[in-house]
């Protein structure tokens, strides 16, 4: 019999391989992370390296199938750890976690460098190794014509491909000069590997100085590292690929040759097209620097920016749709950025909620002398019942014309009514009763009258 740690107990089994396999990870894990060899030991579910699948661990999903292979979970060792062992990042960061799980799987993970030239190369891209990009796929034959450069090439490229259980990485290394190589941008379909894909080439080329890449990211400009510049047989399809890193080049003294480099200086072409063709080189008409990817023409100003100082410098008017700098674009219903010529000629500004509206949506009032939009008009303006003019609430005044109430500017107020000398409401100057030089509404003149003493 042997025995399995499960939950912090040792559990018999007659599953000899599956004691072994977890042997192996808990040795390692105690090596290289022993803050989840802990937490494995004391919480955890019987972990063990996967029966059937490289580079996976197993674990028991319940007591009662704790070594029962077919029934046990097979997942990564970080989702385990996170999940299960629920270790979070602030105690053990993600990149950490990465290294570390990486690093105790290594022993027990299938692993191979080889470094290959010609149609080889083809033949990679073809399959999509490492990765997908905009130069793998398609038919063999079509892409032997697209990388005709790095087949005819043999001893100036490779192509490195890395195998690391079932993931895998690739990078072009040229031969720039004697005794000097140039790990180009890696692509790969799991990021943790890059690290160990490094330390494999550097030690293939261990009788050689490496250079690399400042980072491995898109797009590839002008970097600080060492400018190399080196001739390459011309393709005999006259396509290009999309390169990276050597992207400028130019015709060479040489026949049938191009120079090639990693810097701009006396280079006339770019080759960053998926198509198999060159362009010129192409300077942002704000910043200076060469555009590399895609650029955007900006029609009013009739200049060619590239895409870091068009998405910092200028916006769409949601108008017209014409780029106008950032600057120039203004806000309009709240919610729309246009250019000054749309909100002059679509939209007035609310004097009383200060915000631009469609012109429609806008009245001209006489009583204040300004525009509103009609939700302030609905919220702060009224009509005054006796001229049907728009005027601000607070300076309307209420007065009773036949017994109903209504609402009333100055000017009709002043002209068509007067104050009821008794109860000091206004009323119609027709509807009010003179009495000795006052005036009364028809209620108070009751009262007035009533209160007059008989003569004799």
């Amino acid at each position: 019999m042997e025995k399995v740690l499960f939950e912090g107990e040792w559990k018999e089994t007659f599953n000899a391989g599956l004691a072994v396999r977890q042997e192996k990870i808990l040795e390692q894990l105690k090596k290289v992370a022993p803050i989840i060899w802990d937490r494995e030991e004391k919480e955890g579910r019987g972990l063990a390296l996967s029966a059937d699948r490289e580079g996976r661990i197993s674990y028991a999903q319940s007591k009662t199938s704790f070594d029962d292979d077919n029934r046990r979970a097979t997942t990564t060792l970080q989702r385990y750890v996170r999940r299960q062992l629920k270790l979070n990042t602030s105690e053990l960061a993600d990149h950490k976690l990465n290294s570390v799980c990486q690093e105790a799987l290594k022993p027990f993970t299938y692993t191979k460098l080889e470094a290959v030239s010609g149609t080889a190369i083809a033949q990679a891209y073809h399959e999509g190794f490492g990765n997908t990009s905009c130069m793998t796929g398609g038919s063999i034959s079509s892409i032997k014509q697209l990388l005709s450069l790095y087949v005819e090439n043999p001893e100036k490229i490779q192509l490195a491909k890395y195998y690391y259980g079932s993931s895998q990485a690739r990078a072009l290394i040229w031969h720039v000069a004697e005794g000097e190589i140039f790990i180009d941008r890696i692509y790969s379909n799991i990021v943790n590997i890059r690290e160990d894909f490094i330390s494999e080439i550097k030690n293939l080329y261990k009788d050689k100085t490496v250079h690399l890449r400042e980072h491995n990211n898109l797009p590839c400009g002008e970097e600080t590292f060492k400018s190399f510049c080196f001739d390459l047989n011309e393709p005999s399809s006259g396509e290009y690929p999309f390169l990276d890193t050597f992207r400028y080049a130019n015709e060479s003294t040489a026949i049938n040759t191009i120079t090639v480099s990693n810097n701009s200086d006396g280079m006339d072409y770019l080759c960053n097209n998926c198509d198999g063709t060159t362009g010129e080189i192409l300077f942002c008409d704000d910043c200076g620097e060469i555009i590399i990817g895609d650029s955007r023409y900006i029609e009013i100003y009739d200049k060619t920016v590239c895409e870091g100082c068009f998405d910092n410098c200028y916006e769409t008017c949601d108008d017209c749709g014409v780029y106008e700098k950032a600057d120039n674009i203004l806000s309009a219903l709240g919610n729309r950025n246009v250019c000054e010529n749309c909100l002059k000629d679509n939209y007035t500004f609310c004097e009383c909620c200060e915000t631009n509206h469609w012109k429609s949506d806008v009245q001209y009032i006489q009583s204040t002398e300004s525009n509103v939009c009609n939700t302030c008009l609905t919220e702060n303006y009224s009509k005054c019942n006796d001229c049907g003019k728009y005027h601000l609430i607070t300076d309307l005044h209420k007065a009773f014309n036949n017994n109903m109430e209504v609402h009333l500017c100055s000017i009709c107020l002043d002209n068509k009514y007067e104050r009821c000398s008794v109860c000091g409401d206004y009323f119609r100057k027709k509807k009010l009763f003179e009495f000795f030089g006052s005036s009364y509404c028809e209620k108070c003149e009751s009262v007035i009258y009533e209160k007059q003493p008989l003569v004799a």
